[in-house]
């Protein structure tokens, strides 16, 4: 299954996010991914703004294999931060399951 970078995001933060990063395809296809499991009236406005940004974007860019794109090492970063979190959560619940 793929990953879901954004799941804590809320919509605002992900328009904020897109609205920042207009020509990121990378990020663009990370939010696009999110804003299907979203139901809420914003999230699919969002979903119809980055399919919007993804038809006009520039597709002739150059791809360096094995070279990442900035927003794509941010991405990283925000999974491992995520991830870290989610351990803590499970954490702190055991220790509360266990009193």
């Amino acid at each position: 299954m793929k990953r879901r970078p954004y799941l804590a995001l809320d919509i605002s933060r992900l328009s904020k996010l897109v609205n920042a990063n207009t020509q990121d395809k990378v990020l663009l296809e990370a939010v696009l991914f999110e804003s299907q499991f979203r139901k809420t009236d914003a999230a699919k406005q969002l979903k119809r703004r980055v399919e919007q940004l993804m038809g006009s974007s520039d597709h002739g860019s150059k791809v360096i294999e094995g070279v990442l794109p900035p927003r794509a090492c941010l991405i990283q970063n925000h999974e491992t931060i995520v991830k870290k979190s989610r351990k803590i959560t499970e954490v702190s619940e055991s220790m509360t399951r266990g009193c």
